[in-house]
């Protein structure tokens, strides 16, 4: 689950946990309608390591009538000190089509271990060349609603960030707008550097159309 170097976590792994998370209030609180994320800031305050146990602590700062914005704090398990900070927006999607017929009761899977693949690899994430990164449409890394989960999603726009770093380091802010599902895919992300800050566009190949579009702020491990 680490970046370039293999000592600190990836920030999309972080804001897939916190979507999952923060998603899973949301289903409560919205459905029978299943909810859409429309945005995902992580800003990472102290990177976490190989062999860290991470706590997630989601609330819900604001219900409106079709808006729900949450807030996760990620921490060391056993320490009071925060180590990342995430916030979502959730909306009900709109499609009558989509919609929990049964209900949805959210349940924490108990830990199995350690991954067996590196997760770019466990989601059909890969490098097409510097600056651009593709991630397959396949079970095991869709939403509810059928779609790329807005996690992956993140982490083909960080590889494609960290394809043209050469070096490692981490993501200190991870901020994705999602302005479609991507519904066909694959999902291209192309990376183009300003600074310490990657400017990235993800498009649904198979749609043709802009699917979402991220900022990423590196800054190298001491």
């Amino acid at each position: 689950m680490c970046g370039p170097g293999e000592t600190a976590v990836r920030t999309s792994i972080l804001a897939t946990w916190s979507d999952m998370m923060t998603g899973s209030l949301a289903v409560v609180l919205m459905g029978p309608q299943i909810p859409i994320t429309l945005d995902l800031q992580v800003d990472v305050i102290e990177p976490a390591g190989p062999g860290d146990v991470i706590s997630l602590e989601g609330t819900v700062l604001k219900r409106g009538r079709s808006v729900l914005v949450c807030e996760t704090l990620l921490r060391r398990v056993n320490s009071s000190a925060v180590l990342a900070i995430a916030h979502t927006t959730f909306m009900a999607s709109p499609d009558p089509r989509h919609v929990f017929p049964d209900g949805f009761r959210p349940r924490v899977p108990d830990p199995v271990g350690h991954l067996p693949v590196p997760f770019a690899e466990r989601v059909g994430c890969t490098v097409v060349e510097p600056g651009t990164a593709e991630v397959a449409r396949r079970t095991g890394g869709l939403n509810a609603a059928g779609a790329i989960q807005g996690g992956v999603i993140a982490l083909a726009a960080e590889e494609a960030a960290f394809s043209l770093a050469g070096d490692a380091g981490y993501h200190e802010s991870l901020g994705i707008r999602y302005l479609r599902p991507f519904s066909v895919g694959p999902a291209r992300a192309v990376a183009r550097p300003r600074g310490r800050v990657c400017q990235v566009r993800l498009h649904d190949i198979g749609t043709g159309k802009l699917g979402a579009v991220a900022t990423i702020r590196s800054r190298p491990l001491l």
